[in-house]
């Protein structure tokens, strides 16, 4: 196991991760984030000041991030979500939806080689007409070596006052 995780963020919001590692007490390091939201961004800052920049993910040249083993993020769930894009565009695009950025997070965790990574996205992403994107995601994990694990979590199951429930990725012998 990992002794201290050293962790990169994208799509951090306002460093839910981050929060998520201390509150748990996992030894962990932000060396980076990624947030596209100016006001999420300014969030994040205001939470964790120490923490370095890089603007958004489909921008950011992976040679140029810091070494990390862990990669955190939820990408946007638009495309995913029944309350957004089924509403309403009444039509499944999630291939042409310029929201769908799961390929930018798979890319970043392949350049780094990065040990494991934990993805979450909106429970609907396992739905019948997402299939395909969460087979890729599975497929994608176990073609680069890891052993994958998918999983439901709901957050008021966990003192969170809404019912938030969520899918995770993760490599398996993380043990967070």
């Amino acid at each position: 196991m990992v002794k201290k995780f050293i962790v990169f963020e994208a799509f951090a919001g306002y460093g839910g991760a981050h929060f998520g590692l201390k509150k748990q007490k996992i030894p962990h390091e932000v060396v980076g984030f990624s947030e596209f939201d100016k006001f999420a961004d300014e969030i994040y800052r205001l939470n964790h000041s120490n923490v370095k920049a890089f603007g958004d993910i489909t921008l950011i040249n992976e040679n140029n991030l810091p070494k990390f083993n862990l990669f955190t993020g939820g990408f946007p769930c638009q495309p995913f979500s029944k309350n957004g894009y089924w509403v309403t565009h009444n039509k499944r695009k999630v291939d042409k939806d310029p929201r769908n950025l799961i390929h930018q997070f798979l890319e970043v965790v392949a350049q780094n080689n990065a040990d494991g990574f934990l993805l979450e996205n909106v429970e609907s992403i396992l739905h019948q007409t997402n299939k395909h994107v969460a087979d890729k995601i599975m497929l994608w994990g176990m073609n680069k070596g890891y052993e994958m694990k998918c999983f439901k979590l709901n957050a008021y199951n966990y003192g969170v006052p809404q019912k938030r429930k969520r899918v995770f990725y993760k490599k398996v012998y993380l043990q967070i």
